[in-house]
């Protein structure tokens, strides 16, 4: 079981690891997302947000914000793997997997 603890480093879109977005005091940094382009603390403190933002990046094809960051080896699936436990929800409602 993944434990919010845990991941706090994690986009709560799309799971790339920012090494920051929120710290020990459950604070955001307010930090974005090179992958999806969210901004910690702003609308990924509510999970009906996130789903949302997730839906709609996912529609558009799950674009990089910053491509030339994306890796060689980029896995969306395993990517978003921490992230979709934490929420106990399907990445889209039409789609049960990224």
């Amino acid at each position: 079981m993944v434990h919010v603890l845990d991941v706090l480093s994690l986009c709560r879109v799309c799971g790339y690891d920012l090494g920051g977005g929120w710290n020990e005091k459950l604070e955001p940094e307010y930090e974005v997302c090179p992958c999806c382009g969210m901004e910690s603390g702003t609308y990924d403190q509510w999970l009906a947000t996130i789903v949302r933002y997730r839906a709609n990046w996912l529609a558009r094809g799950a674009p990089w914000l910053l491509p030339r960051l994306r890796p060689a080896n980029f896995d969306l699936r395993k990517q978003m793997e921490a992230v979709l436990e934490l929420d106990g929800l399907p990445p889209h409602p039409n789609r049960p997997d990224p």
